[in-house]
């Protein structure tokens, strides 16, 4: 049987429509066909006629039961011992609810998908059926046809195409006229067609209708588009009017993340993802996740996010390059394509905007190379979590930036989320689960030297050349370290270049600042602030330094070349 909710109360069977009585008969049809499970006769007696109904309200009940199995037939309207029960039905509300959701999962098609669910309706839902639940229901189906529209106006106005906005949402505002949220689209989208002056004329107009209609002022987000609009902020032309759940060229980055093994970090995942549940609590928060490269802060953070259904997230990936434009990173994350007038004032009007619609979730990844003016109004921004729907995640290496980064740190200190490297035997799972197969004790032997990093090991996986043993995989003879993975390790580690730490690979297992600064003819005061940057991989608190982890002098060594290689040795000896 089919049931249409989305306008006047219908039901079919077999192509044909069914005669469903009158108006109170209607009433009990829908509580039946929404429940989806047995329901008992006060129940249908409380949503009929709800706490004032009359004595013979049961008998009334049986009644319109028994005119509906007629309808109906016996094999669709059931009793039993909890009360009765409508077989499974398929309702259009059901099907609605379907579209909207895949809507926000799919961004590239979500027009298409709103366009359809939207298309769905013929009315007022459940029209003409009486009673407190039908109210209910009536009011929960229109908001979220409301938010369906919302939603399509927005994606819209993102891609560009506000024209024809305008009148699809003074129609919508004519017919739900205390709803800001319309309002604020629709002075948007003039204001995206040009038209500042309406724009600023539909705000007038819910001014004066809230004033009438509720005795109070518009809300914040509406006051902050009107000051926008009335300077004339031609960021407003261009910015999101809603963050998207992973931003696509963000999503692409990290697809080959969310489909690698995942082990271990049970604690931080947990941690994170308690965050995420808090900000859609409406709790806001910070959480800096602080580790070495490759140790896998990216991933945590895009697996912590899998729970973020109904929030909105601006995620931006920073690099060298990222940290010479002033609040760069503010302005990625929020889907700002160029500065214009994007002062701090500006960047902080849009975030109270975007969380006076659903709570926001900003991730900066990469905040070592975040430009000062991003670090100040991220400290600024961090200040306000407690007190409205924001959650604040970056991801960052160890290694000194600069004394703006610094002061941040200190400043969130209690929120630094430190991410080491795997256990062993959580190292070697997931080499075990990259490979498909057991590893032998050979290649386990050299999983134990991979310092706990994901990135390493994944790469180790790639590069092995390894043959098969009876399910068991395992080095061949004569196997040396992967060229890739020292080169992967160099990547990360910029520093391992520098000439003070290719002087200290040729030396050995450890070596002094003073010979060292004999070799490349340095002052030891030069050479400090160097070490200082290598702290993740030369260990400088004994009377020598050494480097954290034999594979990080491999990798400095390999990566000088054969000719100054043979040079420093000759200037050695």
């Amino acid at each position: 049987m089919r049931v249409e909710l989305l306008g006047p109360l219908r039901a079919f069977r077999d192509a044909g429509e069914l005669v469903l009585g009158p108006a109170r008969r209607r009433a009990v049809f829908a509580a039946l066909a929404l429940a989806g499970r047995p329901v008992a006769v006060g129940e249908l007696v409380a949503a009929v006629w709800g706490p004032g109904a009359p004595a013979g309200a049961a008998g009334s009940v049986h009644g319109y039961i028994s005119g509906l199995r007629r309808v109906l037939g016996r094999d669709l309207l059931t009793s039993g011992p909890a009360g009765y029960e409508l077989a499974p039905v398929r309702l259009d509300a059901t099907v609605f609810e379907r579209l909207i959701h895949r809507a926000r999962d799919e961004p590239g098609e979500r027009v298409a998908w709103l366009d359809k669910a939207l298309g769905m309706w013929h009315g007022e839902p459940l029209a003409g059926v009486p009673g407190p639940f039908a109210e209910t229901e009536r009011a929960r189906l229109v908001d979220l046809r409301l938010t369906a529209a919302e939603l399509r106006a927005e994606t819209r106005m993102d891609d560009g195409e506000a024209h024809g906005l305008p009148a699809e949402l003074a129609a919508l505002v004519r017919e739900f006229p205390l709803r800001e949220r319309l309002r604020e689209l629709m002075m948007l989208a003039l204001y995206q067609c040009g038209r500042r002056a309406d724009a600023l004329a539909a705000f007038r107009d819910a001014r004066t209708t809230l004033a009438e209609e509720l005795g109070a002022e518009p809300g914040i987000a509406l006051r902050r588009l009107y000051e926008g609009i009335l300077a004339n902020d031609v960021v407003l032309k261009r910015a999101k009017t809603r963050l998207d759940v992973l931003p696509s060229r963000v999503a692409a980055r990290y697809q080959a993340t969310v489909d690698r093994p995942f082990v271990g970090r049970t604690p931080e995942l947990d941690h994170l993802s308690a965050m995420v549940a808090d900000v859609r609590r409406g709790r806001g928060g910070v959480a800096w996740v602080e580790g070495d490269y490759g140790i896998g802060k990216s991933e945590l953070l895009v697996r912590a996010l899998g729970s973020s259904h109904g929030c909105q997230v601006g995620w931006t990936v920073t690099d060298e390059l990222t940290g010479r434009t002033p609040l760069r990173v503010l302005l990625d994350c929020l889907g700002i394509e160029s500065p214009g007038q994007s002062e701090e004032s500006r960047v902080l009007a849009l975030v109270d905007a975007l969380c006076a619609r659903s709570p926001v979730i900003l991730v900066a990844d990469g905040l070592q190379w975040a430009d000062d003016a991003s670090l100040v109004l991220w400290h600024r921004l961090a200040a306000t979590t407690a007190t409205r729907p924001l959650l604040l995640l970056s991801a960052s290496r160890p290694v000194p930036r600069g004394e703006t980064l610094a002061k941040l740190r200190r400043a969130l200190h209690d929120r630094v989320l430190p991410l080491g490297p795997l256990a062993p035997s959580e190292a070697l799972t997931l080499s075990q689960n990259l490979l498909g197969a057991s590893a032998g004790p050979e290649l386990q032997r050299l999983i134990e030297r991979i310092p706990g990093n994901p990135r390493y090991l994944t790469v180790l996986s790639e590069s092995l050349d390894l043959r098969t043993e009876y399910g068991v995989r395992e080095l061949r003879d004569g196997h040396t370290t992967p060229k890739p993975l020292l080169e992967t390790i160099r990547d990360g580690f910029e520093v391992l270049s520098h000439q003070a730490l290719r002087w200290g690979a040729l030396l050995g297992p450890e070596f002094t600042l003073s010979e060292i600064a004999a070799l490349t003819g340095q002052p030891p005061s030069e050479l400090v602030p160097v070490f200082e940057e290598a702290a993740t991989v030369i260990d400088t608190s004994g009377s020598h330094l050494t480097f954290t982890h034999p594979l990080f002098r491999e990798a400095c060594y390999d990566g000088i070349p054969p000719a100054t290689r043979e040079a420093l040795i000759r200037q050695l000896s």
